[in-house]
């Protein structure tokens, strides 16, 4: 019995002894103006010693002393016009408990939360009639929680989700449903009652799996043996996606379309003792390759002035003008050039005394496709003559390479193994997947120039239009460029790939 009294009296002794170093940690953390350390340090106390009446108090001290230099720090934030500090100093204030006769000290916190919320009511008002909603309901819920004004922000809530929904409304009927499925899943981010997640995730289906009814129009002209092969092929390839819900024409002009496929038997010589050694030469053949050229793309920006200032000794009038201003963009264009390649191929020995004959073959199949490629959308022209080369070849000279079948596995241009006979459906899929570029970029050329329309000054009809261009693209997978990324920036306050996050992912805003 002694021994467990013994054992119980030690365990008091050093948990009392860790509760002082804490009191005493606590303490000089408390003199140096670490009052958030300190009021840690005495929570720590009482949680061994929670009857430690000193403790508390100190605790408490700590603690009114933390929220008096938050105070200090929100208010010359305030006066120095530095937001966003003040908001993150009261969202630590809010966190620190006060004890309840502690009157004029919270008071003190009341204040200073009523005038950052006064402050902030406006910018979220600024917000609001810029339409970003979102960065205003987010600034909105980071000061609202628990506040007396707590209300406003839930009537907030409200009238930006009715008012998402009226726009999403409006922008279906206008047959705008990029825009319209954007609205949707705002209303629903901000707290709207009546969008519900299934609604969001039905708009971006509608958006994401857009089809053109009959798919891309595909023409195809020239040179062109197998043409209606080429045309049925390519149409079953290239699909009907079409995310930006717009008729597409491509045109492909055959200027090239030819297949080989030969075997050549030559008799060779040699000797009973060198039988297996054949000399290799080189032979130039025919080819065709791509190659970048330095251009420059010229635009002719048209800008109308007029001019109604006063001259003397001249009638008033006003003088109007159009001004055409070129600007230059340097970029890279594609063309195909005549070429050579090299291959190598057996060289027959001389017929000498003792010498012997056998049969090798040499075997050449290949297919090629070239000429040029247009996209049209709607009725603008966006890609123009470009040119492509699709080909493939193959040769094997070894005479064990050839199967029972006369089918021959060689390594192809592009790498890897290649059956000689599939040579010309590998040349159709390396034309679908430049088709499929082409109208990709068709896309892309879209996009920029309806944000330059935009741009401009125009009707909200344009920026709608815009706007729903940009929602569709980056749900069909379109590349934006820096220009239509910032238009979209400052129409919503966020990028064009993080609005469609709203789409995909519905969620609440929360604290």
């Amino acid at each position: 019995m002694k021994r467990v009294s013994a054992f119980f009296c030690i365990a008091f002794s050093m948990a009392a002894c860790q509760t002082t170093a804490l009191v005493k940690r606590g303490n000089a953390e408390y003199a140096s103006g670490q009052y958030d350390k300190s009021a840690q340090s005495f929570e720590l106390a009482l949680r061994e010693h929670p009857q430690d009446e000193a403790a508390r108090k100190s605790l408490e001290r700590a603690r009114a002393a933390w929220a008096d230099v938050l105070v200090g720090r929100i208010q010359t934030a305030l006066r120095e016009e530095r937001y966003s500090d003040a908001v993150q100093g009261l969202q630590v204030l809010r966190d620190v408990p006060l004890s309840l006769d502690d009157f004029d000290r919270r008071g003190n916190v009341q204040k200073v939360t009523t005038d950052v919320q006064s402050k902030i009511q406006g910018m979220i008002a600024g917000l609001v009639d810029r339409g970003r909603s979102v960065e205003a309901m987010q600034l909105a819920l980071s000061v609202g929680a628990g506040s007396e004004s707590e209300s406003w922000f839930a009537g907030l809530s409200q009238r930006l989700g009715a008012m998402h929904r009226e726009r999403s409304q409006q922008a279906r009927i206008k047959g705008l449903p990029g825009v319209s499925a954007l609205h949707t899943a705002l209303a629903y981010a901000v707290g709207d009652a009546d969008t519900s997640h299934d609604t969001v995730e039905a708009a971006w289906l509608a958006i994401r799996d857009a089809h053109c009814k009959q798919g891309p129009q595909l023409v195809v002209k020239g040179s062109c043996k197998d043409c209606d092969e080429l045309t049925a092929v390519l149409s079953s390839k290239i699909g009907n996606a079409c995310p930006l819900n717009m008729p597409i024409k491509v045109t492909l002009q055959i200027d090239a379309s030819d297949r080989t496929d030969r075997t050549e038997t030559e008799i060779f010589y040699a000797t009973r003792g060198d039988a297996a050694r054949v000399d290799i030469v080189k032979i130039t053949v025919p080819d065709v390759e791509f190659r970048e050229i330095d251009d420059v793309d010229v635009k002719i920006e048209k800008i109308a002035h007029r001019d109604c200032a006063p001259r003397p000794g001249e009638e008033r009038r006003c003088r109007e003008w159009i001004e055409e201003k070129r600007h230059e963009t340097p970029v890279k264009r594609r063309t195909w050039v005549q070429t050579t390649r090299q291959i190598d191929r057996p060289k027959p020995g001389p017929n000498e005394a003792g010498s012997f004959p056998y049969a090798r073959d040499w075997i050449q199949r290949g297919a090629m496709i070239r000429g040029m490629v247009s996209v049209t959308m709607g009725d603008q022209k966006l890609v123009t003559d470009q040119p492509f080369v699709a080909k493939r070849y193959v040769e094997a000279s070894e005479h064990d390479a050839v199967m029972a079948d006369g089918t021959v596995l060689v390594p192809a241009n592009r790498g890897g193994i290649l059956d000689a006979k599939n040579l010309w459906q590998s040349v159709l899929d390396d034309l679908s997947t430049e088709v499929r570029a082409q109208i990709l970029a068709a896309q892309e050329h879209f996009v920029e120039a309806r944000v330059r329309d935009a741009a401009v000054p125009a009707s909200i009809d344009t920026f709608l239009q815009a706007d729903d261009t940009l929602v569709r693209a980056v749900a069909g997978g379109v590349t934006l460029d820096p220009g239509s990324r910032s238009y979209f920036k400052n129409r919503y306050g966020m990028g064009p790939d993080e609005a469609v996050q709203y789409l995909v992912s519905p969620r609440r805003l929360s604290p």
